[in-house]
């Protein structure tokens, strides 16, 4: 009767009570809990940062596009329109969200009018023959992707061909974009300078 005694205690001491039990699987819970959360915050971020990079790569790829045309252009004027008829304006340099140059140096379009103009979101580049007859026009941005908000086109020291004001024709270029995946806004800047020396 004394064996099967102590056999009863020794099987007591290794069992779990129910309260232990209950106790183990809140604590269970609620570092589950704060786990999921953290994970989902942690996806969530990371699902914006990508969609910012995206839109940044594709906004740096365009103002890339963008900067290399202008540089090799000369007679560049900041103003309203896309057409040739505003590059024949005196005054060349101020700002505005379109700009306008001739091309110069690439053989293949030589001599044509080039223009940026921000409509309803879009950026879009227009091409003139130099007696201004409509080439080509390309939209730059996929306007269900990334509007582009604003856009300004500082434009110093620019003059008409044949002059020189002894001053290096520079393009200042500010760009404010949203993805409309996650309302992301981005703000892009560069400056360009004309590839052509200015004496």
């Amino acid at each position: 009767m004394k064996k099967s005694t102590q056999q009863k205690n020794i099987s007591l001491q290794y069992g779990f009570t129910l309260i232990e039990v209950m106790i183990s699987v809140a604590i269970f819970t609620i570092i589950m809990t704060v786990g999921m959360g953290a994970l989902v915050n942690i996806t969530q971020n990371y699902s914006i940062a990508r969609e910012r990079k995206t839109v940044a790569d594709n906004l740096s790829f365009m103002l890339e596009s963008v900067t290399r045309e202008i540089r090799l252009g000369t007679e560049y004027y900041s103003g309203s329109g896309s057409s040739p008829t505003f590059f024949q304006k005196s005054s060349r340099d101020g700002s505005a969200s379109s700009v306008g140059f001739v091309m110069a140096n690439p053989s293949d379009i030589r001599g044509q009018y080039m223009s940026y103009s921000l409509e309803d979101g879009v950026l879009k580049r227009y091409r003139y023959k130099p007696d201004g007859v409509p080439l080509q026009e390309d939209t730059l941005n996929d306007s269900n992707a990334v509007i582009i908000e604003s856009i300004d086109f500082t434009v110093i020291g620019s003059t008409l061909s044949g002059t020189s004001d002894g001053r290096q024709p520079l393009v200042w270029i500010r760009m404010k974009a949203r993805s409309l995946k996650n309302d992301t806004s981005l703000s892009l800047q560069t400056l360009v300078s004309q590839r052509a020396l200015d004496f």
